[in-house]
């Protein structure tokens, strides 16, 4: 079967297992994302007796043969086939298994669940479903080319929230009840300029922005958007990192209460990004020479590689036109390490080209992968040396 026949035929599977009224709901562990924030919400409105954030196979296998229906979103179709041998399960995700590129054809999650569940979103949240579908797919800073307003920004604190609780069932079932009611209520706003209203939740993160100007673009963003969400939204800095209103900047006007939700998950978002910026301040970093133009940065810590990257550039050890892999200890799968570029670079680096069992994941858009390493080093060795052939 083609991988959009499989699609249709998991978003039927996932409706005839709602519409069964008794049913799990599993999304994956360590870094969330909106995508997977808002398909958890929408599957507990749906009836799901329990949401799981989970990340090993055989925690995910256990739950699939427990003999409750199980709906998996995002999870990766790398456990597709064994998750289908297990019990009654659907799977919504458009993560390929090995890296394919035409899996990017795939809507997110995100689309899927609301296409399972038979949703028919407002004109507005449905925009705002599609630019975290878009950002999701193709990172922020290429999805903001088509998103023009839209775009990331407190979409990074209400999936920040969701993220930090550790993996097993989700306990928080208060939040996930917010998030849907957003996503379902009859609201929307007169003019763009309303949504100023909602960034005042960024003013409780106490950080100083201008510390790290790249490192906190997006939270100086916020702090500006509080004041004009237009101008800050199409500002050339907005481009640059994929700022713009989002649905959690819509979701806090519309239920007022996930702005205290919202907040947290910023003050956490926010301070990953400082303490990746104080590794590279403190020197808790070492830079890898790759055979050819290639080089890495390698942190031994699970710190947001973006970060990382902007810290460097922020304290003056990379350029922006360097091409750099940065390696960072994963957050998902003990053992192993994130490998990420900026999107800039996308025509020299392609993580697509890894190959070996120590290979974990590959993103379908070349920008990211995870590899089985014994410490931050051997992974960007490791990517370096089949990057540069």
């Amino acid at each position: 079967m083609d991988i959009l026949g499989r699609y249709r035929e998991e978003v039927e599977a996932a409706r005839a297992i709602v519409q069964g009224r008794r049913f799990k709901a599993v999304v994956h562990n360590g870094t969330a994302h909106a995508d997977d924030t808002i398909a958890a919400a929408l599957l507990w409105r749906a009836g799901a007796e329990a949401v799981y954030r989970l990340g090993q196979e055989g925690e995910m296998l256990e739950v699939a043969g427990g003999g409750t229906p199980v709906v998996y979103a995002d999870i990766g179709y790398k456990y597709y086939d064994r998750l289908k041998s297990a019990g009654t399960v659907a799977v919504l995700d458009h993560h390929a298994p090995n890296g394919e590129p035409e899996y990017v054809e795939l809507p997110s999650s995100l689309m899927q669940t609301v296409e399972a569940l038979g949703m028919r979103p407002r004109p507005r949240i449905y925009v705002l479903f599609v630019a975290a579908d878009l950002v999701d797919r193709f990172g922020a800073i290429a999805a903001k080319r088509w998103l023009g307003i839209y775009g990331a920004s407190l979409n990074q604190g209400l999936s920040a929230y969701f993220g930090a609780t550790p993996r097993g069932k989700y306990e928080d079932v208060r939040f996930l009840e917010l998030v849907a009611e957003a996503a379902t209520a009859d609201f929307d706003v007169e003019d763009f300029a309303e949504y100023s209203k909602s960034f005042a939740v960024a003013q409780s993160v106490d950080i100083d922005a201008e510390r790290f100007p790249r490192t906190l673009a997006q939270l100086r963003l916020m702090r500006q958007a509080a004041r004009d969400a237009v101008s800050a939204s199409l500002s050339q800095e907005a481009r640059r990192v994929g700022f713009g209103i989002d649905f959690a900047a819509h979701a806090v006007l519309a239920v007022p209460q996930l702005a205290e939700y919202v907040a947290r998950g910023l003050a956490r978002y926010f301070d990953d990004s400082v303490r990746a910026a104080r590794a590279v301040e403190g020197g808790r970093y070492s830079v890898v020479e790759g055979a050819t133009a290639l080089k890495a940065v390698a942190v031994e810590d699970s710190v947001p590689p973006t970060a990382v990257w902007n810290a460097l550039l922020d304290v003056g050890v990379l350029k922006e036109d360097e091409p750099v892999v940065v390696a960072v200890k994963d957050i998902r799968n003990p053992g192993a390490y994130s490998l990420w570029r900026p999107d800039r670079h996308k025509d020299k680096i392609d993580f697509r080209k890894l190959q070996g069992e120590k290979v974990i994941f590959k993103h379908q858009s070349g920008f990211m992968a995870v590899v089985k390493a014994e410490n931050a080093e051997e992974a960007a060795k490791y990517a370096l040396a089949q990057l540069g052939v």
